[in-house]
């Protein structure tokens, strides 16, 4: 199991209640389909939105790249995220 913080950012922050609110719904339904997640803790900010996921990968890279196909396919599946990013890990 690992555990891996990310951080998505807001185009222009304070970051729109209704588009943070989207992007946590979006996280875990991203969560809940995708085999070897375990879980998803988000907190959104005026910034944007940190959250870790708790993964099941052989290691720490592969754990890093689940992370980024579960929040970019979070991202791509809600079209009022268009413009939020992968800020890092």
């Amino acid at each position: 199991m690992h555990l891996v913080a990310f951080r998505i950012s807001a185009p222009n922050p304070p970051a729109d209640p209704a588009e943070a609110q989207a992007l946590c719904a979006a996280l875990k339904q991203e969560v809940d389909a995708y085999r070897g997640a375990e879980h998803v803790r988000v907190h959104t900010s005026r910034d944007g939105t940190l959250g870790v996921l708790f993964l099941l990968a052989p290691g720490p890279a592969e754990a890093r790249a689940h992370c980024l196909e579960i929040c970019t396919a979070a991202l791509a599946g809600v079209p009022q995220l268009s413009r939020w990013r992968i800020a890092g890990f």
